[in-house]
């Protein structure tokens, strides 16, 4: 009976059977009594943007990406700038205050500790993407924190922006107009002098002008002649010119300083276009994202370039309104000899603060440029991947692992059955009948 091999079989069987039936019944009550999990889960990707060091010199170099600035945007995403909002939005502390304190609104400290326990937010190794991860009982309320965490998040991203940027802008364009109504009251007051003085000098019989001064005033009138010309035929042909043409050949044609740099943002777009293109691909969210960044700088660049069209038709007609004054003194000089030289110390002042508030009014308008580009271009933005959808299935208990440990159970159980049956059914040893 020792090495009876039904009974080795049977009792095999036996415990087969029994470990994959208490298998089956492990599994079965882990499905029961483990209470249901989910979890979702969103991406946010956060782009950082090459920064120029001047946005409207063509002198201008870019500066290295800041290393920092995505753990920042971490930081700023869990803290409580972005966390209380969210809490208060969901109404999480009476949500749940009725699920787990019978009712009762839970405290502010209290409702922050469950919704860390609650949330995970980390940034995914060696990239620029923030995972923002929440668990929950209730499968809806997990898509709605996660998605309400990045939608608060960006918001208050684009709205710091805009009040920044806004009000930067609104500042500078009011010192700009009253620079330049400053300016204009100063160039009247420069004209009128002007205008005294030469009137002036026009009734005084007794001054004359010396040869000196009439060969330089007979110069002055063949350069004005000849700048005229030049300005005129220059306007013929741009005027001649479309949009696309114009952008081309205006920065190389002219020395307008606002279309040099504006051409110079434009090529930088294009470039940045190429760039994603060739490394996102051509419908990537970053290549549409340039697309749109340089059709605006384009429109902007036209409207540029149309002002400084009329800025060159107002030049034209200053310097042939030079020209006649100077045709008209060279004439009145040779015909009374009067003195047309301006020496005068009120005058000269008067130019020097038309100067000097020219250069303020155009430094100030350069700054307006920058900020305005960098609205366009914010340096840091995020894109939402992935957003989060209610999951379909909990990640605890885990069902698929649980169903398969029950169909194991079950399959190692009907193995055992069989062995117990044919234990049972195998003869035993003849070996004493044999000798």
């Amino acid at each position: 009976m020792r090495n009876n091999p039904r009974v080795a079989v049977a009792r095999f069987g036996k415990y087969l059977a029994l470990g994959g039936l208490l298998a089956g019944i492990a599994a079965s009550l882990y499905l029961l009594i483990t209470p249901k999990t989910y979890q979702a889960t969103t991406d946010l990707k956060i782009e950082i943007r090459f920064q120029r060091t001047d946005l409207l010199s063509t002198n201008a170099v870019y500066t290295p990406r800041d290393p920092e600035a995505v753990p920042r945007e971490l930081r700023l995403i869990r803290s409580e700038t972005i966390l209380n909002p969210v809490m208060e939005n969901l109404h999480l502390a009476q949500r749940w205050g009725e699920r787990y304190k019978q009712g009762a609104v839970l405290t502010t400290n209290e409702t922050r500790l469950l919704f860390h326990q609650k949330t995970t937010i980390n940034l995914l190794p060696d990239s620029a993407i923030i995972r923002i991860r929440v668990t929950s009982e209730d499968p809806e309320e997990t898509a709605t924190i996660a998605n309400e965490i990045s939608r608060v998040y960006r918001d208050y991203r684009a709205n710091e922006r805009k009040v920044t940027t806004e009000a930067k802008i609104e500042t500078l364009r009011k010192q700009w107009e009253a620079h330049s109504q400053t300016l204009i009251e100063a160039q009247d007051l420069a004209k009128k002098l002007r205008y005294q003085i030469l009137m002036a000098q026009s009734t005084n019989p007794v001054t004359v002008i010396d040869p000196e001064g009439l060969v330089r005033l007979q110069q002055k009138r063949i350069e004005l002649e000849t700048d005229y010309v030049k300005k005129q035929n220059l306007l013929q042909f741009l005027k001649s010119l479309d949009h696309d043409k114009l952008r081309q050949v205006f920065p190389t044609m002219t020395t307008n300083e606002m279309v040099s740099k504006m051409m110079d943002q434009v090529s930088a777009a294009e470039a940045e276009l190429t760039f994603a293109k060739t490394n996102s691909g051509p419908a990537s969210s970053e290549a549409k994202h340039a697309a749109d960044t340089l059709a605006e700088l384009n429109k902007r660049a036209d409207a540029i370039i149309d002002t400084a069209l009329e800025q060159k038709v107002l030049e034209l007609a200053s310097t042939k309104a030079e020209l006649d004054k100077t045709i008209d003194l060279l004439k009145r000089a040779r015909s009374s000899n009067n003195k047309i030289t301006i020496e005068d110390p009120a005058y000269n002042k008067a130019v020097a603060d038309v100067q000097k508030l020219q250069l303020e009014r155009d430094q100030l308008k350069s700054k307006l440029d920058r900020e305005q580009v960098s609205a366009v271009l914010p340096p840091i933005s995020s894109e939402v991947l992935a957003p989060a959808h209610p999951p379909s299935e909990p990640i605890s208990p885990n069902r698929p692992a649980a169903i398969k440990t029950i169909w194991g159970g079950l399959a190692i159980t009907v193995c055992g059955l069989f062995l117990i049956i044919l234990g049972k059914g195998l003869k035993p040893e003849t070996g004493s009948s044999i000798r």
